[in-house]
């Protein structure tokens, strides 16, 4: 059994996949859309690894937005939380 969440009581292990799950969701829309015009203005001229830099930068680019989609979401869930009390 995960931990609680303090503002709603549920559990966090769900709570955090549920949230994993729907940003991961919208991160890959975002890459689809967006990614190939950022790759378009900079070519991927920074990246020197020996490995394919268009997936390498791709992968990197939907990484950092599931990221921050999550953490929004998370935020979200919390003011939700808070104005219930």
């Amino acid at each position: 059994m995960g931990e609680k969440c303090p503002f709603c009581n549920m559990e966090h292990d769900k709570l955090l996949d549920a949230v994993t799950d729907k940003a991961n969701k919208i991160a890959e829309n975002f890459t689809e859309e967006s990614f190939p015009k950022i790759w378009g203005i900079g070519m991927g001229s920074i990246i020197t690894l020996p490995m394919n830099r268009k997936s390498l930068a791709k992968f990197m680019f939907l990484t950092g937005a599931t990221q921050m989609i999550t953490e929004y979401l998370m935020n979200e869930h919390e003011k939700a939380c808070n104005e219930k009390n």
